[in-house]
């Protein structure tokens, strides 16, 4: 299977550093999971989606909240306002800002929220391809 890579980086002003790679399905724009230790809180039942389609009997997580597991639990204890520098690094290019925790997040949270299988969100899985970290509203 070949996949799409995006290797997000957060340098912090105290050296810790915190990277994630997330892979999409070449062909399906899907995520690939990447591990299977997925958090309580994303099982379906809990706050599901008021329009969300899904089943409790064909499925025991939430697809969004499955895939953010790893996300929220390694940024649970930093501030949202915290300053870093965020880089993306993909095959074609790098993209790099100083910035705050709080975009960074968003800008993986959107690449993971479109291609988690999600039936609501699959709308926005063709602009996966085209995933472009810290776009402004032009862009």
């Amino acid at each position: 299977m070949t996949t799409i890579r995006y290797a997000y980086r957060f340098s912090f002003p105290n050296d810790s550093v915190k990277e994630f790679v997330i892979e999409l399905d070449n062909r399906t724009l899907l995520v690939v999971p990447q591990k299977n230790n997925i958090a309580e809180w994303a099982k379906l039942p809990h706050n599901q989606c008021s329009c969300c389609p899904l089943s409790i009997d064909s499925i025991g997580y939430c697809p969004i909240a499955a895939n953010l597991s790893d996300l929220v639990m390694a940024f649970k204890d930093t501030a949202s306002y915290e300053t870093c520098h965020v880089s993306c690094t993909t095959t074609e290019r790098t993209i790099s800002k100083d910035t705050i925790v709080q975009e960074g997040l968003s800008s993986i949270m959107g690449i993971i929220m479109a291609t988690s299988g999600c039936p609501i969100m699959d709308i926005l899985k063709p602009m996966a391809r085209f995933h472009l970290p810290f776009a402004t509203v032009d862009e």
